[in-house]
């Protein structure tokens, strides 16, 4: 009897309690290492989503650098001087 309860089966019991016999729907870690978690690394490498409070791409500034300073002003210029902010 498999894991599954099933004569002569090939089930078995996956990280998030499934019990088949069909590796196509395991689950996986997220990049936070939870089971079955919809966490993903976002453009920048950082891990976002999930209870992250962390939204995705949130690392990336108006200018599309990962980490950049730059943000877009009351006119629409998007760089890191104040000197030229409307």
């Amino acid at each position: 009897m498999d894991e599954c309860g099933v004569c002569f089966g090939t089930g078995y019991t996956d990280e998030c309690g499934v019990c088949d016999d069909d590796p196509a729907n395991d689950c996986t870690q997220d990049c936070y290492g939870d089971w079955g978690g919809d966490a993903a690394e976002d453009s920048c490498g950082v891990c976002s989503g999930g209870n992250s409070g962390h939204e995705a791409d949130s690392d990336i500034d108006c200018n599309g650098d990962c980490f950049g300073d730059a943000y877009e002003d009351e006119c629409g210029i998007c760089d890191d001087d104040m000197s030229n902010d409307c």
